[in-house]
Order: C-alpha cells, then structure tokens, then sequence
C-alpha cells in the first residue's frame, strides 16, 4: 500500500515538473552567445602586417601646361580626350576596383598584373572628390591577393591594409567566422640635422631653434610606424551575430576605444567608454559583463580581458 502511494506521488511530482517546465517562457531558454573583446592589444600575439602588392602608376599627359612659350615646362597635365592611366602591380591580383568621383568601377587585370583606366569624361581627378572644395579619398585603388587587400592613392601609394584570416578573434565558439586586422601607417616627425662646419659632422637639431641661414645643411628625417585601428569578424548568416568591430588607439598598449556587436535579425549595440574586464582571459564571463538580449531566443554577453 505504501509502495503504491510512493508511485502515485512520484507521478504527480513528474506531472507538475512538466507543467511547470511548460509554464516557464521561451526566453528562459534563450542561447547565450559569450565573446570576449581585448581590452588592450598590446599584452596579446597578433598576426605580423602581411606585405600587400606593389603598384605603379603613370597617366598619359602633355608636355606642359599648354604654354606654348615655354614648351620644356616639365609640369604635366591629362591629356584632355583621351588620357589613360596605367597601373602596374607587383602581381595579378584576385581583385581590384577604382573609386572614381561618380562610383566605382572593377578593373580587369592581367596575368601580368598591368591593366589600364581610362580617364576622359572624369569631372575630378583620379582619387579625388568634389565637397565644395576638392578632397582627397582615403582610397583610389583597392586590390586584394590571398586575404591581403591594401587601399593605394592614385600614385600608387598604400593607405591601408586589411589582412583576412579564417577563425574567431572575440572567442564566440561560432563555426565560419572571419577575422580581419587592419593595419594604417602614422607619420612620426624625426630628427633635423645640420652640417657644422667647424666640426664637420652632422649635428642633430631636435629642439633646438631653427636656423634659416643653414636652410641648404637641413636634412629631415620621418617616420612611419603602422598600428591596427580596427578589428572586425564577420559571422555567416544563421548565427545570431552578423558583425562585431572593435577599434584601438593608436597608444603602446593600444587600449579598446569602442566596439559595436551587430545582430541578426537586425541590431546594434555599440559601447564607447571603458568595460568591465576579467582578470585573466578564460575567467567565466561575470553577471557585470554587458548582456545584450537580442530575441526570445539569443542573448550575447560581453566581457573583456
């Protein structure tokens, strides 16, 4: 009799159990989808800057600027018609586009890596845009070769360059992901030299009061020191997440500037002053972190390290 009491509790329990569990709301359920963001990139191993293709440029020009008096200007201007502009890269590469004023326009490369554009009917310059004033683009030329694509100004010099690799940089766990590090240079003001006759060496000048006199025995010497601004991971569709983009000063340790996660099916949530981190960079993501509920089905939490 006991025995079948016992059973008969049992089956009410198990039956409560589930109504209960069928009473609680979907988003009790909810998938956490956990990324961790660096607080700093200079305490982590990050990926070498890759070298991005070479380009040359030249464009078809006059001899001067129409000034028939002095036909040895060695000033050049485009050829009014039909002015072509060459490009020559260091390689083929996988793709390549041009960002004129009006749009942009896909170039068709050769196996040797020369293709041309063409520059008649163009209302401004090659890499240049029209704001009232005439500006320059970040960007004229933009190529990529095996996930390095690097942005070049109409002279062929590099802007930029974003290298592509397989993987997660924020650690979700989520399959098919890309990584991209960008990478910009920074201009750094060296050291002035001089000629000094008496000592017949060259002195540096740094912080010392220019002298116009000795304008001919100045040498100036720059700098240019590259650092990564932004790191983004793309995420295939399905997931939750489309997009997470974090950006970094540009000081040694390169503290975490802002970030912004992007979700399906359309959001974003963007941080722009200093998170709470972790102390270590597997320390279980705390109850501080920023949790952002994305449906009744997902929540992405953010911790940092």
């Amino acid at each position: 009799m006991m025995k079948n009491k016992l059973n008969a509790v049992r089956t009410l329990s198990l039956g409560l159990a589930l109504l209960l569990l069928l009473a609680i709301p979907a988003g009790a359920f909810a998938e956490t989808v956990s990324v961790r963001i660096p607080s700093k990139l200079g305490n982590l191993s990050l990926p070498e800057m890759p070298d991005p293709l070479q380009l040359y440029t030249w464009t078809d020009s006059v001899a001067t600027y129409g000034n028939k008096q002095d036909p040895k200007d060695p000033c050049p201007i485009l050829a009014v018609n039909d002015a072509i502009m060459h490009l020559q890269f260091s390689e083929q590469p996988d793709f390549a586009v041009a960002s004129w004023y009006m749009g942009n326009e896909n170039i068709s490369v050769g196996a040797d890596g020369y293709a041309e554009l063409s520059t008649e009917g163009r209302r401004v310059q090659a890499g240049f845009t029209w704001d009232g004033v005439t500006k320059e683009k970040d960007w004229f030329i933009k190529a990529g070769k095996d996930g390095v694509t690097a942005g070049y100004t109409n002279s062929g010099k590099v802007r930029f360059i974003e290298y592509t690799v397989d993987g997660d940089f924020f650690d979700t766990g989520i399959e098919g992901a890309q990584t991209t590090f960008r990478f910009e240079p920074v201009t750094i003001d060296g050291d002035y030299y001089v000629y000094n006759p008496q000592t017949k060496k060259m002195e540096n000048q740094k912080g010392k009061v220019r002298d116009a006199s000795s304008e001919d025995g100045w040498k100036h010497w720059y700098y240019t020191n590259w650092y990564i601004p932004t790191i983004t991971v793309v995420y295939p569709a399905g997931s939750g997440l489309t997009k997470i983009v974090a950006e970094y000063w540009n000081t040694e340790k390169a503290a975490l500037k802002k970030f912004a996660v992007q979700y399906a099916p359309k959001g974003t949530y963007t941080c722009s002053y200093r998170m709470t981190v972790t102390k270590t960079p597997y320390d279980t993501i705390a109850p501080y972190a920023r949790t952002i509920p994305v449906n009744d089905t997902q929540t992405i939490r953010v911790s940092g390290y």
